[in-house]
């Protein structure tokens, strides 16, 4: 499992195989975007729109599959890296 998150889109990418076959997408309830594999309807990655403006507002959820994966600093790490990468005001 990889993460990716895109600071200038503001999506965090969840890759759970790195391989699959053709796939469809679905959003969530919580407006994840599901990556399924066609031939196997296996959930092959996710991608978290607007990840940091949900964190910082209280409204991030995660699927249970991220969780249990991502390192229990991960959030933390990111803003860590996040605050470095700002321009100065």
């Amino acid at each position: 499992m990889t993460f990716l998150y895109d600071e200038l889109t503001d999506v965090m990418h969840i890759a759970i195989e790195a391989e699959a076959g053709p796939c469809f997408y679905v959003e969530s309830s919580s407006g994840a975007i599901l990556r399924i594999e066609h031939g196997t309807n296996k959930l092959i990655g996710l991608a978290i729109p607007y990840f940091f403006a949900k964190l910082e507002d209280g409204s991030l959820t995660l699927p249970e599959i991220a969780t249990t994966a991502m390192p229990s600093d991960f959030i933390e790490r990111l803003q860590a890296g996040r605050q470095t990468n700002r321009p100065a005001p």
